[in-house]
């Protein structure tokens, strides 16, 4: 299966711990984050990677190169900025998907690395879109994800309102989807945020009746949204709890 990975932003916060390097260059050892989440993929089964790049794609396409290294073979979209947000970036991938199903990450997310095993064959064992789902306390900084006994997807909404959420599954960011969401991106409008979110697909996928399925996922999550959280990978990589 192809993977598309999202490695456009900047990382704000994480502007302390290196100014000017983009957040998927933010070193876990001797690699950096995107480095762990393609060798992570490799491992399981991925062997095409479409990267969408942004601020300083230059530094990632330098330092990922074609892939070769970590047994991919990686190919590089630049998103228009001017069209800000996950949904925009998805979009870019449609002629790298070419009509077949995709795992999906961020490039700044974690997981233990099996975890793209389990999506794709969760998604082959029904061929429905499977987003990959964590528990968390409040899911206010991601997505609450709303499903039924049978794992259902019944509604997703982005960055709640913190205390406001009925449920605690958080979208992971990591999903397989089928060519199918570039339907439901194509006439994205902006959301209050001004962005183009890829949730918002998910939601018209699920008003339109389809079946999207979650998968909860098994050992680790962890983003690397600011220096702290990048201070809680690198110790968990000291301790070879990544998987790799």
């Amino acid at each position: 299966m192809k993977a598309v990975v999202l490695a456009a932003g900047k990382g704000t916060r994480l502007a302390t711990v290196d100014p000017g390097l983009p957040k998927v260059l933010h070193r876990i050892g001797e690699r950096p984050c995107i480095e762990y989440i393609l060798a992570g993929m490799a491992k399981y089964g991925i062997d095409r990677v479409l990267l969408v790049i942004g601020y300083r794609g230059d530094l990632i396409q330098e330092a990922i190169g074609c892939g070769s290294h970590l047994g991919l073979a990686v190919e590089y979209a630049e998103q228009d900025m001017s069209r800000y947000g996950t949904g925009a970036a998805v979009q870019m991938a449609e002629p790298f998907a070419g009509g077949e199903p995709f795992l999906f990450s961020f490039g700044d997310i974690l997981v233990y690395p099996r975890n793209y095993k389990y999506l794709c064959d969760a998604y082959g064992s029904t061929g429905c879109p499977t987003i990959g789902v964590n528990w968390t306390e409040d899911p206010k900084d991601g997505a609450a994800v709303y499903v039924d006994d049978e794992n259902r997807v019944l509604d997703i909404i982005e960055k709640p309102e913190p205390g406001t959420s009925a449920t605690h599954w958080n979208q992971a960011g990591v999903s397989v989807f089928t060519a199918g969401i570039f339907d439901y991106l194509r006439d994205l409008k902006p959301s209050a945020r001004g962005e183009y979110e890829l949730t918002h697909a998910v939601q018209r996928m699920l008003a339109a009746g389809e079946r999207v399925l979650a998968y909860p996922l098994e050992g680790y999550w962890q983003d690397i949204g600011s220096p702290e959280d990048l201070a809680r990978v690198q110790a968990m990589a000291e301790r070879g709890m990544l998987g790799l």
